[in-house]
């Protein structure tokens, strides 16, 4: 099977496509199997004569709600490869072909070490690297925004408030504080204009590779051509607190992470803060908004309004549901008074 689909690709591969792509697509090719799925989904990786390291990346599936992934895959990889900034920066496409039952999609291989393997193989933890994590993967995402749209998108208060009655339940503890707090606020920010760019729809710290100082993302099956990228932001924020192991080495509890990036003490809610807040500044969005937004941005995902790979997913909204829901219950057991950093809420202790 694997010799028919690599024929296939060699047979309709651009002429563009890099000399060690076309080796590892030739007869003499070695592969292995990176990974699979009872649905029908097959990922290889193809290695040229004598390389050790992938040069191709293959994914075939037979099934037919997952196949239209495939190629979407290879129409973003295609939008990003028009930029000349996002050379290497992210996998070059070399095709996407029906091979018998399987929809056939190959790219580029890219060098690296995904971020979340990095963070379990550091001895220790400190702001000072997640801080250049963070900054690495801010420096990719403003590179691949740097194909400014003209468009944009209004964040309406009411339609704010909307949303988090949708995906707050009105009897969790702190709904009601927190839903009083989002209206007032709303009201004093009135509607904000957020710039669309185009987005990779889950920049989660497993698709982000680091390699010689700078990353690399990858698994764009869940492109969605652009929108507002404050999700994707907040995705990456979350996603990356979640990745940090506990002194034991095991991945703490997801909620338990959550609270502590964004609604706890220490360096890890500092960074968080700050990296949102940089991203703001970034969008030419007002600092003071930074709690208001990261609120309207949570309910976006709850609701399943946002624009991100997994949005519609039942499973997504509902964990995003209680994440948010866990903040309002934070916000209320909290025994502080609202307090602003840079426009975000934090215990008054905290820096």
């Amino acid at each position: 099977m694997l010799n028919r689909i690599v024929d296939v690709i060699r047979a309709g591969l651009p002429e563009s496509a890099p000399p060690q792509a076309a080796a590892a697509l030739s007869q003499a090719h070695s592969a292995v199997v990176l990974g699979s799925r009872w649905e029908g989904r097959v990922v290889y990786a193809l290695f040229a004569p004598r390389g050790r390291v992938p040069a191709v990346v293959v994914k075939a599936d037979t099934h037919p709600d997952y196949q239209p992934r495939l190629r979407q895959e290879h129409d973003a990889l295609v939008r990003a490869a028009a930029s000349p900034a996002m050379a290497g920066l992210a996998p070059l496409p070399l095709g996407v072909h029906q091979c018998g039952d399987a929809v056939v999609m190959a790219q580029t291989a890219l060098p690296g070490t995904p971020l979340n393997v990095v963070l379990r193989r550091r001895f220790r933890q400190s702001r000072r690297l997640s801080a250049r994590d963070h900054a690495r993967v801010l420096t990719w995402l403003n590179t691949f925004h740097g194909s400014v749209s003209e468009e944009s998108v209004i964040i309406s208060p009411a339609v704010v408030l909307e949303r988090l009655a949708q995906a707050l339940p009105s009897e969790a503890p702190g709904a009601e504080e927190l839903t009083r707090w989002v209206s007032g606020t709303g009201a004093d920010l009135g509607a904000l204009t957020v710039p669309v760019r185009p987005l990779h729809g889950d920049l989660a710290p497993s698709n982000c590779f680091v390699h010689r100082g700078r990353v690399r993302v990858v698994d764009w099956e869940g492109e969605v051509a652009q929108g507002p990228p404050l999700a994707e932001v907040l995705v990456f924020l979350n996603h990356y607190a979640r990745a940090i192991p506990g002194p034991d080495s095991r991945l703490r509890d997801p909620q338990e992470r959550f609270l502590e990036a964004f609604s706890g003490q220490g360096w890890l809610n500092d960074l968080t803060w700050d990296t949102w807040r940089r991203q703001l500044r970034a969008l030419g969005l007002p600092e003071e908004a930074a709690e208001y937004l990261l609120v309207a941005t949570l309910a976006d995902l709850a609701a399943g309004q946002a624009p991100t790979a997994h949005a519609k997913r039942s499973g997504s909204r509902h964990n995003w549901s209680g994440l948010l829901a866990l903040y309002a219950e934070q916000r209320q057991t909290a025994s502080v008074e609202t307090a602003s950093h840079g426009g975000a809420r934090v215990p008054a202790a905290a820096p």
